[in-house]
């Protein structure tokens, strides 16, 4: 157990902070993806149609998928996000993209820039 000297330090109560940043940029930024309700155009749509690629690739032929996702040809986009989002869409089932269980994995790349960041300066 810990004492009372030992929570009220810095450094519990930066970790405490750490954690209820997190909490709440997740909770935010779910809240916000699941009330847009704007269509997909331009870009996005582009964005969204190599994820496809990646994510019937996955599931068909799991290895092909992950290839495609590393070092595929989609386009003229770079393949690790529609990647990343394609492997998610296929782990959540398919289905809709404009799904909050689909869209929600957008949310991980400020945080994985964060932690780099972080790692940098440490």
């Amino acid at each position: 157990m810990k004492s009372r000297a030992e929570w009220n330090s810095p450094s519990a109560w930066c970790r405490l902070a750490l954690i209820a940043s997190v909490v709440f940029y997740l909770g935010v930024g779910l809240h916000w993806i699941s009330a847009d309700s704007l269509p997909r155009d331009g870009d996005e749509e582009g964005h969204v149609g190599a994820a496809e690629l990646v994510m019937q690739a996955v599931r068909e032929r799991p290895a092909e998928g992950l290839r495609l996702s590393v070092a595929g040809d989609l386009g003229h986009y770079p393949p690790l996000y529609p990647g990343v989002v394609g492997i998610h869409w296929a782990a959540m089932g398919a289905g809709d993209p404009g799904r909050l269980a689909v869209r929600g994995v957008n949310l991980i790349w400020p945080l994985l820039a964060a932690w780099g960041i972080w790692a940098v300066l440490r």
